[in-house]
């Protein structure tokens, strides 16, 4: 009886179901833009992300500063002179010959140039003094240059008394007569070149 019943319950199943039209419910796709094909990316190819840059600010540059023009002030022209000095003809160094002049001694005495003759002050001494010597050398002795009067008044020193300086006046002897021993020929070139570049105003 029970496996009747089973089978009758079994029976009334089957027959509900084939009376009944069961309607599948299917989302329904509507589409919202036109599909491009060539906006589609291969699945083997990677996304290619953008990197974002940061905005760079241009660079400034100053203005560079316009130098002011520079003016050039004109030499004036060097006036011509209206008188030419005329240079000396000296027969050798006036140098070398102030070094021998005021170190070199006579051998008898011992004396210096500089120890008897003043070039630098119109003050006489045991000699005369030799300041501004070379404006009136050349008038001592007639037919003498400046160069030969005072070449003679060195090696022949009693040959002519200089003139009186004031009170001051000079005797033959007074001078050494042994300078020829002392100075060479050069030497006394050098003595007479430094005597002629002594050209400083005489008092009268």
């Amino acid at each position: 009886m029970a496996r009747f019943a089973v089978l009758l319950i079994l029976a009334g199943v089957l027959l509900a179901a084939c009376g009944t039209h069961v309607t599948e419910l299917r989302p329904t796709f509507e589409p919202t833009a036109t599909f491009d094909f060539s906006m589609r990316v291969a699945a083997d190819q990677p996304t290619v992300v953008s990197e974002e840059r940061p905005t760079l600010e241009p660079t400034i540059t100053p203005p560079t500063a316009t130098p002011e023009p520079t003016t050039v002030v004109a030499e004036e022209p060097t006036p011509e002179p209206t008188e030419e000095t005329p240079a000396l003809d000296l027969p050798g160094d006036p140098a070398i010959g102030q070094i021998l002049f005021n170190n070199i001694p006579a051998p008898s005495t011992g004396q210096r140039c500089m120890t008897c003759h003043n070039p630098n002050q119109p003050i006489p001494g045991t000699g005369p003094y030799l300041y501004g010597i070379a404006t009136v050398a050349g008038e001592r002795r007639a037919g003498y240059t400046a160069e030969e009067y005072l070449r003679e008044s060195i090696i022949n020193p009693n040959a002519f008394m200089a003139p009186a300086q004031g009170e001051a006046a000079w005797t033959v002897d007074l001078m050494p007569k042994d300078w020829r021993q002392a100075f060479t020929d050069e030497d006394l070139d050098n003595i007479v070149s430094y005597l002629l570049t002594l050209t400083q105003q005489r008092p009268q």
